[in-house]
C-alpha cells in the first residue's frame, strides 16, 4: 500500500526497510466498535500546520506494540468513504500508546511491529471522511493494551492500539485525504488471497499428518488406512484442498492483471478456501480421534489457527455482497451489480465477527476417546513447536 499509494519520500524511506525486513509494519483499519462496516470508523486526524493530530483507537492489529510503523485509516474529511484518509505513524511518535484502555482493538502484532498503517477519520462521517496515515513505532501518544488471549495464532500478538494526540508529519499521509477507504478496500483484495493461501497451508499439513497417522494407527486388527470410509474421507479432503488452491490462483492472477472482477474473485477465493480448509483440518482432527484433541499432536493447532481465517479480512456474510457484484457478462452466476468502492462499504473491515457460521463437528469418531477429563485451560502458549 505504501508502494502503490505513498508519495516519493515515503516510498524512498520505507520500502527498502520493509522489503528487507529490517522494519515491520501494521495495518490499522478495524476499531472496537467498527468491524465489517469500515466506513463508520471514528479515529480522527486533524491537520495542524505541517502535522496531523490523530486521536482514536484500533482493534485486532497484528504486531501492535512490536512493529515499527503503523498505516492508519482515519477520518480527515466528510461523511462516507471519501472522508477517509491513510496516514503513516512511526513507532515512537508522541501520543502513540498501547495502554490498557480499550480503543483500537485486536491489532495483530500491536506493540511488536515497527510501523502502523492506520485508517482514521479526517473529515465527516462515512467512508468519504476516511484517510490513511503512516504512524511510526515510537511516536509519542501511541500506546498498546495488553496482549490478547486467543484460541489460535498464539505466536502472533494482537493488541488494541491507542492514539492520544498523536502527532505525525502531513507527509505521512498515504494517497490523498478522503481516499483512505478506497485504499483500505484495495488492500483487502491482496489480504484475502493471503489469508486463503495461509489456510491451505494449514490444511495441507493436516491432510499429510492424517494420512501418515492412518498408516500406523490400528483398529479392529488392521490399519485405519484399510477402512474404505476413511479412504473416501481422505479423497474428499484432497479434493477440497486442490479446489481451494485452484480458486486462489485464479484470484491471484486476476489481482496481478487488474481484472475488473478482482474484488469478487478475491472474495470467492477467501470464502471458499478458508471454509474448506477449516473443514479439512477438522476432518483430520477427527481421524486422530481422542489423540487429535491433545496438544501433543499439532493437528489441533492447525484447526485452531485455521478457524480465524474464516473471520479475518471480512466475514463470510460480507463476501457474499462482493461476489454478487461479479460481472455476469464474463462469468456465469454473477449478480452484475455496480461496484463503487468510493461510496459503499462492500469491502468489509475484517474485524469483529457477528456471524455464526461454525461447522458442526462430525459425530463419527474414528478412534476411541476415553480421556475426556477436562477442557483445555485458558493458557496463552506460543505453539512455537509447530510453527
Amino acid at each position: 500500500m505504501v508502494d502503490h499509494f505513498g508519495n516519493d519520500d515515503l516510498r524512498a524511506h520505507w520500502i527498502p526497510l520493509l522489503a528487507s525486513m529490517d522494519k515491520f509494519a501494521s495495518y490499522c483499519l478495524t476499531e472496537p466498535g467498527v468491524g465489517s462496516d469500515a466506513a463508520s470508523l471514528t479515529t480522527s486526524a486533524k491537520k495542524d500546520g505541517s502535522q496531523y493530530i490523530i486521536n482514536g483507537a484500533k482493534a485486532f492489529i497484528s504486531g501492535a506494540g512490536e512493529t515499527d510503523v503503523y498505516l492508519v485509516m482515519c477520518r480527515t474529511g466528510q461523511a462516507g468513504p471519501k472522508g477517509i484518509s491513510c496516514i503513516l505513524v512511526e513507532k515512537d511518535t508522541p501520543g502513540l500508546s498501547f495502554a490498557k484502555k480499550e480503543k483500537k482493538a485486536f491489532i495483530s502484532g500491536a506493540g511488536e511491529t515497527d510501523v502502523y498503517l492506520v485508517m482514521c477519520r479526517t473529515g465527516q462521517a462515512g467512508p468519504k471522511g476516511i484517510s490513511c496515515i503512516l504512524v511510526e513505532k515510537d511516536t509519542p501518544g501511541l500506546s498498546f493494551a495488553k496482549k490478547e488471549k486467543k484460541l489460535g495464532w498464539n505466536s502472533h500478538p494482537a493488541r488494541i492500539v491507542n492514539f492520544d494526540d498523536c502527532r505525525v508529519p502531513v507527509t505521512n499521509l498515504v494517497g490523498e485525504e478522503g481516499k483512505g477507504f478506497n485504499i483500505a478496500m484495495q488492500g483487502l483484495n491482496g489480504g484475502r488471497v493471503n489469508v486463503a493461501s495461509s489456510s491451505i497451508g494449514a490444511a495441507y499439513a493436516a491432510l499429510q499428518q492424517a494420512r501418515d497417522y492412518m498408516k500406523i494407527r490400528k483398529q479392529f486388527g488392521k490399519p485405519l488406512e484399510n477402512f474404505q470410509y476413511l479412504q473416501f474421507r481422505l479423497a474428499e479432503m484432497a479434493t477440497q484442498l486442490v479446489a481451494s488452491r485452484t480458486i486462489i490462483r485464479h484470484a491471484a492472477l486476476a489481482l496481478d492483471n487488474q481484472d475488473p472482477n478482482v474484488v469478487a474473485l478475491c472474495a470467492m477465493a477467501k470464502l471458499f478456501a478458508t471454509e474448506e480448509s477449516f473443514r479439512v483440518c477438522n476432518s483430520a482432527m477427527q481421524i486422530f480421534g481422542g489423540y487429535g484433541y491433545l496438544k501433543d499432536y499439532p493437528v489441533q493447532q492447525y484447526m485452531r489457527d485455521c478457524r480465524v481465517h474464516c473471520i479475518l479480512e471480512v466475514i463470510a456474510t460480507i463476501t457474499f455482497y462482493n461476489i454478487n457484484d461479479l460481472d455476469d457478462d464474463d462469468y456465469d452466476g454473477g449478480g452484475g451489480g455496480d461496484d463503487d468502492t468510493d461510496d459503499d462499504n462492500s469491502g468489509g473491515g475484517g474485524g469483529d465477527d457477528d456471524d455464526n457460521d461454525d461447522d458442526d463437528c462430525d459425530d463419527n469418531d474414528d478412534d476411541d476417546d476415553d480421556d475426556d477429563d477436562d477442557d483445555d485451560d485458558d493458557d496463552d502458549d506460543d505453539d512455537d513447536d509447530v510453527r
